[in-house]
């Protein structure tokens, strides 16, 4: 919405999505890219720095164990023993032993982008089928294509338990 209020903003700002799927895949019918197609083809015709972390094999990887955590936070303060309880049983997809914690990916990537390999490459075009259509001469974009697991988690523990 605000680039499109206000397109003057995107020399001043820097998207970085968690959304769609690598460039391998044939849809991108994940949670953050069919809410609002329309939304994310704004983003990309904007030519606003954007950095793309891909949910089905990139972000997807961020898989964790409810016995991982109890092992790094358990007991550390309130919030990490909230924190386990809500991983175990979010209250909306039930009780898993296994989950990926999708929105810690964005954050790490601020964090710092040495955990992450990336490539530059041309915008892709969406179709209509909302795959991504592969394109050259496109303005540029950040792909992510690998994040290093050990080192996002180690860091989130190491914060959490201080």
């Amino acid at each position: 919405m605000a680039i499109k209020k206000e397109p003057k903003i995107i020399d001043k700002i820097e998207v970085i999505w968690l959304g769609g799927h690598s460039l391998l895949q044939n849809n991108n019918l994940e949670f953050n890219f069919r809410q609002d197609v329309s939304a994310v083809e704004i983003v990309f015709d904007s030519k606003v720095k954007l950095t793309i972390i891909p949910c089905k094999n990139v972000a997807s990887n961020l898989r964790i164990s409810i016995y991982e955590l109890k092992h790094y936070l358990n007991d550390k303060s309130e919030l990490c023993n909230y924190l386990i309880d809500r991983f175990y049983n979010d209250g909306y997809h039930g009780i898993q032993e296994r989950r990926v914690i999708w929105d810690i990916s964005v954050i790490a990537y601020m964090i710092n982008k040495k955990w992450f390999t990336s490539e530059d490459i041309s915008c892709p075009n969406i179709k209509k089928d909302t795959s991504y259509e592969i394109t050259t001469n496109n303005h540029k974009i950040t792909m992510v294509n690998y994040i290093d697991v050990d080192k996002v988690y180690s860091d989130l523990f190491k914060k959490l338990g201080e």
